[in-house]
């Protein structure tokens, strides 16, 4: 740098200042004789007014002359001075000239003064040779001012004479004439030598500044410049903490301190840019153009360079980037590629930018590479494909809108939304949400979706739309509002799905839950609905309120005898019949079966007195009157119960208990009546409670226990014996079966009884056979309840196997009654127990309504006779003809009989001379016994 400065400082300088004197010299010898004639014109003035000065003081030549010599021998260049009158007259005369005779100076002067005396002719002269002459007057006497000549044509000058400048005076304005003559050659010499020498000065005081500039540019400029040099070259090397010391208070000093606090600046810089970079999130390298690498940030070395990457993929990837950068150098442009590297723990995506870098001269010196590791972003694509392609599968239909914009715009609905509405896509986008909606939409359902929106919560209605071709549908809407991550709404996505059948399906269950299916008028539900609004009116009016129970007398008969489907249109006819009774504001209600109840409020006390009654005379008038159904005459009657409000309960529930006891009472009395309710009947209900209650208690601690009374074969001997329950509570202990059991059967807890007789029955009879006693076979009664259970067979294999006992050991005892409610269950029910081995007997036969085809269909081993038969023998002849005939037809279907009930020698002779049955069971034989009593018999060994 100091050769580079001295070449463009130093030297530029030294050339300069010899081109300065070159220059100075010329223009000093261009302008001399200007210059000198200047001078000795100055000199003459100078010289005058010495002379004039001189003449002044002494008027008298003589001192003047002396002085003329004076300044004659003191001034260089003149060598002819002349003083003259105006005659003209020579005063004094002298000539200094080496070379000029004073005759012939004299001469020159004399002609040259005539002519300024006769003229009156001042100025500069210029002889032939090249002299200068000045002619001036010697004194003035008056202060008259010259007169300029400004043409020199009319002038008469001797020969060889020149004006230069000239001017005339009147004859009386000057005393004298002074003549100088001056030597141009020597004056030119004598100028010239005066050059040279001013020459030498200029070029030694140019030579010493030159000496001093240069040290001075040395040790100001170029040794510091030289540390500022080599400082950034220190810095290129890599020496950032490089810095130019020893700077000095001027401006290079400045300039180094302020290059230091940019290499500072530049040094914080760069280590700020290194920080960002090795911490961004994207790989980041440089290469320069011969590929090699400048700069790798750590998310490039995690991703291209990582140790979970075998080597031959990162010397792929490597080759790869290599031809890349070739390409972006030959291109000038970048490239831009996705690729999927395989690692050990995962496979990631990388989406990669090779890129040219320029310099200032927009060359490319580097080759950039950015790195983004895309592989959540390949995920979130995957799922959004996904997230679509299920929003489009999905069978609700989906409508995303715009909350921005006022109209609520849509921009998006899936193939189901056509499905639903018929509108294609391109009819929707765009369009507002309202392009669904229907005039029918309830205001709720619109507010509450308005609401959503406002406050940007989501909502579910239930609302009516519309389809493209005008078809209504009912829509479950969802409406959701979703924000950003600022929480502000930017869409709103609703889903729609059709519950047209839905809504439809709720009404028909709505109205099956508050009407009956079959007559189609109110059921249970909806009358005390009625029941509890009617009882909230009256309490307000103070008016009476009426409940009628109705229960139909004969429908079991007639459905058992004629089927249910007549069955069912006789329930028809029976409601329609009596709503035609009462009036518009009263209200019928089935309360399933054949129950209906009547509900007639805002009565008056007269009213109920006097019209109540007339009200139920006609139902029941109604309900007398035969019903002919498919050509069938059915004759059914009713029976009415009445509870009155406020005496007879002021709840639903208490008057439509005192209607169902007044209902029980008034078939009681003979049917086809009806009874108010009194206070009494409470007492039977609340008998029939406690009954209840003691029954639950003793279920709950098994308060049972079995008797068994034997049942004897007279002909064998052989002893069986009947499983009668007895109950143990304190309560209950005096009651019969007959009594607690219908009331288990009400109340649902026949069948936990049940299980139990048969468990016990069958643990007692592995007893008895494990004792060696005469009984093997043990007869338990079922419930028609009971046997109505799909779990029957299942409850007696499982207690025959625990106990290890044989199916035959068991006799399973079913009226008849069981077998005509439902014929096909109990086949089917039957066949299982046959199948199990299990014997069937049918007890109380003959008491119910006998179908003998069952008996021929069925597989029943044992017909008993009903000890109400029994009774009546030998005497009654119709108890006779019975007992004849079922004996009869058991020994022509081959079926054993048994007679139960017997308790005389009167009627066990009859049995086995008249019947010749020798199965025998009553009070002659043995009265039921407690299992102890029975092992101390004479049955047990």
């Amino acid at each position: 740098m100091s050769t580079s400065l001295q070449r463009k400082f130093v030297l530029p300088i030294s050339v300069g200042a010899i081109l300065l004197i070159i220059c100075a010299a010329v223009t000093t010898h261009l302008g001399l004789l200007p210059d000198l004639r200047s001078q000795l014109h100055k000199r003459a003035e100078l010289m005058l007014t010495t002379i004039r000065a001189a003449s002044e003081i002494n008027p008298q030549y003589q001192d003047l002359r002396l002085a003329l010599e004076e300044i004659t021998l003191q001034t260089s260049g003149v060598y002819g001075i002349t003083l003259a009158t105006l005659n003209p007259t020579i005063i004094w005369a002298s000539s200094t000239h080496p070379d000029a005779e004073l005759n012939k100076h004299t001469a020159d002067m004399l002609a040259l003064l005539e002519s300024s005396a006769e003229q009156h002719l001042f100025g500069d002269f210029i002889q032939k040779n090249g002299d200068v002459i000045v002619v001036s007057p010697l004194r003035l006497f008056k202060k008259t001012p010259a007169q300029e000549l400004e043409s020199f044509a009319d002038l008469v000058l001797p020969t060889g004479v020149e004006v230069s400048s000239a001017y005339t005076l009147q004859s009386d304005d000057y005393e004298g004439i002074l003549y100088l003559r001056f030597n141009w050659a020597e004056v030119e010499e004598l100028a010239y030598k005066d050059l040279v020498n001013d020459v030498l000065a200029i070029t030694a005081a140019i030579v010493l500044m030159l000496v001093l500039s240069t040290v001075t540019v040395y040790q100001v400029i170029l040794k510091p410049l030289n540390l500022i040099a080599q400082t950034i070259r220190s810095q290129n090397t890599g020496e950032t903490d490089a810095r130019t010391k020893q700077l000095t208070d001027d401006e290079i000093g400045v300039l180094g301190q302020s290059i230091n606090e940019m290499l500072d600046a530049l040094n914080a810089r760069d280590k700020l840019l290194k920080a960002v970079v090795n911490h961004l999130p994207v790989g980041f390298a440089l290469n320069d153009i011969d590929g090699k690498s400048l700069i790798r940030n750590e998310a490039y070395k995690t991703s291209y360079q990582s140790p979970s990457l075998n080597e031959e993929v990162r010397g792929s990837v490597l080759d790869k980037q290599a031809r890349l950068q070739q390409q972006v150098i030959s291109v000038g442009e970048a490239a831009r590629y996705e690729e999927q590297l395989q690692s050990a723990d995962s496979d990631r995506h990388y989406e990669t930018t090779v890129f040219p870098v320029f310099n200032s001269k927009e060359d490319i010196e580097w080759v950039g590479t950015l790195c983004f590791d895309i592989t959540e972003k390949k995920e979130r694509e995957l799922k959004l494909t996904q997230l679509y392609k299920a929003v489009e599968s999905v069978k609700s239909g989906i409508v995303i809108c715009l909350y921005e914009d006022p109209g609520f715009p849509i921009i998006y609905v899936n193939q189901a939304v056509t499905e639903l509405t018929g509108y294609e896509p391109l009819e929707l986008l765009g369009k507002n949400p309202r392009v669904f909606g229907s005039s029918s939409a309830d205001r709720a359902s619109l507010d509450k979706i308005s609401h959503a929106i406002k406050t940007k919560t989501p909502c579910t209605v239930v609302i009516q739309n519309i389809r493209k071709d005008g078809t209504p549908f009912w829509n479950e809407f969802t409406l959701s509002v979703i924000t950003d991550n600022n929480g502000k709404a930017t869409h709103l996505v609703g889903v729609q799905n059709d519950v047209t059948e839905r809504i439809n399906a709720a009404r028909k269950i709505e109205h099956l839950a508050y009407f009956d299916p079959l007559t189609n008028i109110p059921n249970r539900n909806l009358f005390n609905d009625r029941l509890t609004q009617a009882l909230a009116e009256a309490n307000r009016e103070n008016k009476h309120v009426a409940v009628l129970y109705v229960d139909l007398d004969g429908f079991k008969a007639a459905n058992d005898t004629f089927g249910h489907n007549i069955g069912d249109q006789l329930l028809k006819e029976v409601s329609l019949r009596m709503k035609q009774c009462i009036r518009d504001e009263d209200s019928l209600a089935r309360m399933g079966g054949d129950e209906f109840t009547i509900l007639i409020p805002n009565l008056s006390p007269e009213e109920e007195l006097v019209n109540l009654p007339k009200v139920v005379n006609r139902i029941r008038e109604q309900l007398s009157t035969p019903f002919e159904i498919a050509s069938n005459i059915i004759h059914i009657s009713g029976s009415v119960g009445i509870s009155l409000y406020p005496k007879d309960g002021r709840t639903a529930e208490e008057l439509l208990i005192s209607a169902d006891h007044a209902m029980y009472y008034a078939k009681e009395s003979g049917k086809n009546t009806f009874r108010f309710f009194q206070p009494e009947m409470n007492r039977v209900i609340e008998k029939q409670q406690i009954l209840e209650s003691s029954l639950r208690e003793a279920v709950h601690g098994k308060a049972f226990c079995l008797h068994y009374q034997p049942q004897v074969n007279l002909k064998t001997g052989a002893v069986e014996a009947e499983a009668l329950i007895r109950c143990e509570h304190p309560a209950l202990a005096d009651l019969s079966p007959s009594v607690f059991i219908p009331v288990a059967e009400q109340c649902g807890l026949i069948d936990e009884i049940g299980v139990w007789v048969i468990e016990q029955a069958c643990a007692d009879l592995a007893g008895f056979i494990e004792d060696g006693s005469k009984i093997n076979t043990v007869s338990i009664n079922i419930s028609p309840h009971q046997f109505k259970r799909h779990n029957l067979t299942e409850v007696i294999q499982r207690c025959l196997k625990q106990y290890q006992l044989a199916p035959s050991g068991l006799v399973v005892e079913i009226t008849e009654n069981v077998i005509l409610d439902d014929y096909n269950t109990a086949r089917e029910h039957l066949n299982e127990l046959r199948d199990l081995g299990v014997s069937i007997a049918i007890d109380d036969f003959g008491t119910g309504y006998s179908s003998l085809t069952y008996l021929k269909q069925l597989p029943i081993d044992t017909l008993k006779i009903d000890q109400h038969f029994v009774q009546g023998l030998p005497e009654n002849s119709d108890d006779v003809h019975i007992v004849k005939a079922i004996a009869g037809l058991a020994k022509g279907m081959g079926l054993n009989l048994l007679a139960e009930g017997v308790e005389t020698e009167a009627q066990l002779a009859f049995i086995q001379d008249q019947l010749d049955c020798y199965l025998v069971q009553g009070f002659i034989i043995s009265q039921p016994l407690d299992k102890a009593s029975l092992k101390a018999s004479d049955f047990y060994l």
